[in-house]
């Protein structure tokens, strides 16, 4: 790629200046970020990442990722939730935000993780992206104790309809490599990984363009559910 990077690094440079100006800013959803739902076995989850884990595109928590999950998940488990994640955050950026968010003795039989996009916009070296997952990893197994990480892949950024093209083109090229990467940790290091639907129409997206629709958290949720539901039965 990085002879693509060279060759279209000035109008690169341009469009995504004019993205940042002009792009829709949504903001976060209202609504509680951490509760007990459910009833049946202890289930503690921790949803952790960016905008797209804050439910950015839609305007109440129970329509956004933890919402929905907390909901599928409560029919089977006593839930014990939280949500760490802000508009911005990256795979770096996202450990200092959690330890300020969490409890010291906080722990949790399962984490999503919904990080990447901000990587790949930062314009990181995917072997950077590896080596602050794995400095992640390290931080929730360690000092939260999780039993399960579950990783969402990186979105299909080719389809966002707010990026002009080639920014577009260039970007999903990217994510794309991340993905991989992202996917191959999971396999050798037995991590959860959900694939992001890499045909997305512009009607699940957002009116930014950018972020989810509530039908897409519905999907994303559901998916990251059934993860869970068939995981645990498999121990």
């Amino acid at each position: 790629m990085w002879i693509y990077k060279i060759l279209l690094g000035p109008l690169l440079l341009v469009q995504g200046r004019w993205v940042r100006k002009n792009i829709i800013r949504l903001a976060e959803p209202d609504g509680p970020r951490q509760g007990v739902n459910g009833s049946g076995p202890e289930l503690r989850v921790l949803v952790l990442g960016d905008s797209a884990a804050a439910g950015v595109g839609v305007a109440q928590q129970d329509e956004a990722l933890a919402g929905q999950l907390v909901k599928r998940l409560s029919d089977s488990f006593l839930v014990k939730w939280q949500l760490v994640a802000k508009t911005g955050e990256n795979t770096d950026s996202i450990i200092p935000l959690l330890d300020s968010e969490l409890a010291p003795d906080a722990r949790f039989d399962l984490v999503l993780i919904s990080l990447g996009v901000n990587d790949v916009t930062a314009n990181k070296h995917c072997n950077v992206f590896i080596a602050q997952t794995n400095r992640l990893i390290t931080v929730l197994k360690t000092r939260y104790q999780a039993k399960r990480i579950v990783f969402s892949g990186i979105p299909p950024m080719g389809h966002f309809p707010a990026l002009p093209q080639p920014l577009r083109w260039y970007l999903g090229r990217i994510g794309q490599q991340f993905d991989n990467a992202l996917k191959t940790l999971t396999k050798e290091q037995g991590f959860g990984y959900l694939p992001q639907d890499q045909d997305i129409s512009p009607a699940l997206m957002a009116t930014d363009g950018f972020h989810p629709s509530a039908l897409l958290y519905q999907k994303w949720a559901t998916e990251a559910a059934r993860h869970v539901v068939v995981n645990r039965k498999a121990r």
